[in-house]
């Protein structure tokens, strides 16, 4: 689907639906060898929401790389003692983070470049 690949990063969100059930730190994330349409990543959780860590479903992680968000959905969750490894398969939804200006988020498509 999207071939081999392999990325790190500093920040990510575990989502259990629309709740932020981790903020996530120093992830890895790579093709599995033996199935490139699957993917694993491996994380450290920075901090966590006890409840939707522990009763979460519908599970979806989230990665910050540069301005940009890569955004996965049904993905599956194993914790264990400070960190996750987490799987699934596909090229990941990408979204525009925006721009911070004077405290102020402004979001716009990627295509939209500022004059």
């Amino acid at each position: 689907m999207f071939g081999s690949f392999s990325a790190t990063g500093q920040t990510g969100l575990l989502m259990a639906g629309y709740n932020v059930a981790a903020r996530l730190a120093d992830w890895h994330i790579s093709a599995l060898d033996d199935q490139p349409t699957e993917w694993r990543c491996t994380a450290r959780v920075e901090a966590r929401d006890g409840y939707w860590f522990e009763h979460g479903s519908a599970w979806g992680l989230r990665l910050t790389i540069g301005r940009r968000e890569w955004r996965w959905r049904n993905v599956v969750v194993q914790a264990d003692a400070g960190g996750v490894m987490i799987r699934g398969s596909g090229p990941p939804e990408i979204r525009s983070m925006g721009e911070v200006s004077n405290g102020q988020i402004q979001i716009r498509s990627a295509g939209n470049r500022p004059a």
